[in-house]
Formats: structure tokens, C-alpha cells, sequence
């Protein structure tokens, strides 16, 4: 039974992996001096970011570093592989060596949530493996596993955070401080939010200890010291250096801008004395600007955002304007489970609507069916130490998304850092001694597996195939 569950996590990630490479790779193959644009043109699926092909392609700073602090330097080595590659062959391969890179990871998510279900949850092995088969059926699973985005390490990492500190807990070990850091530094690393959920572990791992002075000196304060250096030594090393030379070329467009304006101006005026002239190109640039911005105020990516709480580099990515009805609905119980079947894939800051309706009721009713599933087994496992950690990261998420609103009117995007919750949730029910409880159990598990993945597979093997052959 382990040798099929690492044959078929393998399979899997292998195959939507291939798939997405073979999607692109003529275009991607190209050896150029402007990754950024041959990449962003090209590739659009949920508005997922390509600084990873990026990266991999030519290595610079270009994730936001105060939210992926390590990320960059984590793809220094893949990005020189690649650069021999180049040299060699006079190919881009960065599209396959992340695809390998990705493949890994989510064969590893596979493998850690199978131990945790089996080895620290006690499900028999086939059940394990039902739950870990209704987890890789999940959509945005789906899209995690090859998508160039940080989502698929960042789930795999949370896996392996629970797998870990759980596995403690279990055994009556207590996390220490050399262990807290590491994981809390890794994790982090690729997403800072995510290394509060590392701090959550260890507090329900070492509870009174876990307020220790020298334990929050150097598992806590040090590495977020650390990684907040690290992050600042970016931003003026690299970030700062692009801006200025940003600013400086916007400088020049503004200056040539006017002068093309001015031209235009005193072709046709009639009063050309420096009052007028001045006094009309400011008329000019004034209803330009105001066009402008009722153009852009009708684009998705400034009607699909939300009032932020108020202005400022961290607070601004708040949202308390977006229906919070409609997202749970639509795009947190709904597109990370089921993908809508209209807009498709479609990036909510280019061409999708902030909220998708599915075309048939059942999709609501299986959405439904699910969540009222989950929620019998937390009830189950409420004592479960497995149920407790994952419902803290999932409580620590509906927080910043759902009540602070960071990133809500994209939030399926953010479902692989708790879409495993469902899977854990669930399993208690497969821990029943009544016999007909565990067989309506496992029918309803088997049969919301098989239906995800028939409608997630139709959708996106059309989508990935079909690129293939065209």
C-alpha cells in the first residue's frame, strides 16, 4: 500500500507538471533580455505571478521582499543551472527545471499529508489514501502542483510544519529552540505570513513554555529580526536601485509627453504667448488624466478592489468593502474546491469578475455538502491534536483574509496554504467504531473525490491539453 501511494503521488505531480511545461515551452524556451514580458504575455491562469520563471530564467530580486524574504535567494541555484543550460544549449529551460522543482514538492505534500492522516491520525492506510486522493482532486491543489507561483512549497512546508510539531506532541516531545527557529525561518523564508502559523504550532506544542525568555529571544525575536534584515538588505540593495531607475525613466516619458503635447498645441493655436501655451497644456494633461482614470476605474484590477481599512505599505492591503458573503460562497468554499466553468482560470486584476456564479445548482450543493461534511468531523476530532493545529492555521487565515480582507477579492489563489484542512478535518469520521457511520463516511468521501476530480480534470485537461496540441 506505501508503494502505490508514492507511485501515485509521483504520477501525479509528474503529469500536471509535463503537461504544463509542454504548454509553453517553445514560447518559454526563448533566450532573451526581457523575461518579464515574454512570460506575463503569454502565461495567465488565476492570476498567479511568474517571478519564478523569472527568477530562474536571469536571477534578480523581484518578489516582494518583505512578504517572500528568502524566496530569491532559495532560486540562486536552480537560476545558475540554468545559466549553464543556456550556454550549452541556447535554450531557456527554466520553465522545466521548475517544473521539477514543483513536481518534488508536491509529491512531498502527497507523502506528508498521507503520514499525517496515517501515521499520526491512526486511519487505516486505504482510508489515508482516500483522504490524500480527495486532497490532490481539489482544484487549486491542482493549480499549486504546477502553477510558477511560491503556493505549492509554501503548502508543503505548512504540511510539514503540522507533520512535524504534531508528530512532537504526539510522542510527548517538546519542540526546541534550534527546531522552532529553523522551521519558523524556512517557512517564513518563502512566506512571512505563513511563519505565524510555525509560532502557533510551537505554542499548542510547548504551551507555558513557549513564553520562555531565552526560547523567545532566539526561536522567535532572532530569526524575525533576521529575516526583516535580510528583507531590508534587499529592498535597498535591489528594489530601491530599480525604483530610482523607474522613476527616472518616468521622469523622461513625462518630459517627452509635455513636449509632444506642446508641439500639438502650437500647431494649432492661435494665441501662442507663453500664458496661453501653458495655460493650454495644462488643459490638455487635465483631460487626459481625468479619461484616464474613468477608463481604468472600469478595468477589473481597480473595480474588483476593495476599500482598504487606510492607506500605508501593510494596512493597504486590507479590503473592508468586499462582500464577505459572496467570497465565502463563490470563491472561498467554491473556485478552490469546484473551478466556475465560466471565466476559467480568468485573473480577477485582468479579465474576471469578483465573484463567478456556477451555471448549475448541484455545484452549490456538493460546495455545501462538503463544508457540512468537514465540520461534523472537527466535531469528532475536536480533541484530535492533528484537527486542533490545522483548524489554528485555518482560523489564523479566514483572519487576514476574510475579516481583515488581505487579498480577499483573490483569496482562491491563497487556498493551497489551507485547502489541506478539509482532508484532516474529514478524517475522524473514518475513525468511527459504528459500522454504518464509517460506511456512510467513506461513500461520501469517495463520491465527493470521484466528483471533484471528473469536473476539475474535464476543466483543466481541456485547458492543458488542448494548449499541447495547438
Amino acid at each position: 500500500m506505501k508503494l502505490t501511494v508514492h507511485i501515485l503521488a509521483a504520477i501525479y505531480a509528474i503529469t500536471l507538471n509535463v503537461l504544463n511545461v509542454l504548454k509553453y515551452f517553445e514560447q518559454f524556451r526563448t533566450v532573451t533580455s526581457d523575461y518579464h514580458d515574454l512570460f506575463w504575455k503569454a502565461y495567465h491562469v488565476s492570476g498567479y505571478d511568474l517571478h519564478t520563471y523569472s527568477t530562474v530564467s536571469r536571477w534578480d530580486v523581484l518578489y516582494d521582499v518583505y512578504r517572500h524574504p528568502l524566496l530569491a535567494f532559495a532560486m540562486y541555484i536552480p537560476s545558475q543551472m540554468n545559466q549553464w543550460l543556456i550556454a550549452l544549449t541556447g535554450s531557456n529551460w527554466a520553465s522545466v527545471i521548475v517544473g521539477m522543482l514543483w513536481a518534488a514538492s508536491a509529491y512531498c505534500a502527497f507523502i506528508l499529508l498521507f503520514r499525517i492522516l496515517h501515521g499520526l491520525m491512526r486511519l487505516r492506510q486505504r482510508d489515508a489514501l482516500l483522504l490524500c486522493c480527495l486532497f490532490a482532486s481539489m482544484g487549486y491543489v491542482m493549480l499549486a502542483t504546477f502553477v510558477p507561483d511560491h503556493f505549492g512549497p509554501s503548502m508543503t512546508l505548512l504540511l510539514a510544519v503540522i507533520y512535524f510539531t504534531c508528530r512532537q506532541n504526539i510522542s510527548g516531545r517538546t519542540m526546541t529552540t534550534g527546531q522552532t527557529a529553523a522551521l519558523y525561518l524556512i517557512t517564513a523564508g518563502v512566506t512571512l505570513s505563513n511563519g505565524i502559523k510555525v509560532l502557533m504550532a510551537a505554542l499548542i506544542n510547548r504551551q507555558r513554555k513557549f513564553f520562555q525568555p531565552r526560547y523567545l529571544l532566539l526561536a522567535v525575536a532572532l530569526p524575525t529580526v533576521l529575516l526583516l534584515t535580510v528583507a531590508q538588505a534587499q529592498q535597498e540593495l535591489f528594489v530601491k536601485p530599480k525604483a530610482e531607475a523607474q522613476r527616472q525613466k518616468m521622469i523622461q516619458k513625462d518630459r517627452e509627453y509635455r513636449a509632444e503635447i506642446r508641439r500639438q498645441y502650437l500647431d494649432t493655436a492661435t494665441n501662442v504667448t507663453p500664458e496661453a501655451v501653458e495655460k493650454g497644456i495644462k488643459n490638455i494633461i487635465r483631460q487626459r488624466a481625468k479619461a484616464k482614470y474613468r477608463r481604468d476605474h472600469l478595468k477589473p484590477w481597480n473595480a474588483n478592489a476593495g476599500r482598504p481599512i487606510a492607506k500605508g505599505q501593510f494596512i493597504g492591503w486590507t479590503d473592508i468593502s468586499t462582500s464577505r458573503w459572496k467570497t465565502v460562497v463563490e470563491n472561498l468554499c467554491g473556485e478552490p474546491l469546484q473551478f466556475h466553468d465560466s471565466h476559467f482560470l480568468g485573473d480577477a486584476l485582468r479579465d474576471r469578475p469578483a465573484f463567478v456564479a456556477y451555471s448549475h445548482w448541484y455545484n452549490y450543493a456538493f460546495e455545501a455538502f462538503l463544508m457540512l461534511l468537514a465540520a461534523i468531523g472537527v466535531w469528532f476530532g475536536r480533541r484530535n491534536t492533528v484537527v486542533q493545529t490545522a483548524m489554528a492555521f485555518l482560523a489564523f487565515d479566514m483572519l487576514i483574509h476574510l475579516i481583515l480582507g488581505f487579498g480577499i477579492n483573490e483569496i482562491y489563489i491563497m487556498s493551497p496554504h489551507f485547502l489541506f484542512c478539509i482532508p484532516i478535518a474529514i478524517a475522524p469520521l473514518l475513525r468511527s467504531r459504528n459500522v454504518i457511520a464509517y460506511r456512510a463516511a467513506l461513500l461520501s468521501i469517495s463520491a465527493a473525490t470521484i466528483w471533484m476530480a471528473w469536473w476539475n480534470s474535464k476543466l483543466l485537461g481541456q485547458f492543458l491539453v488542448m494548449s499541447c496540441e495547438g
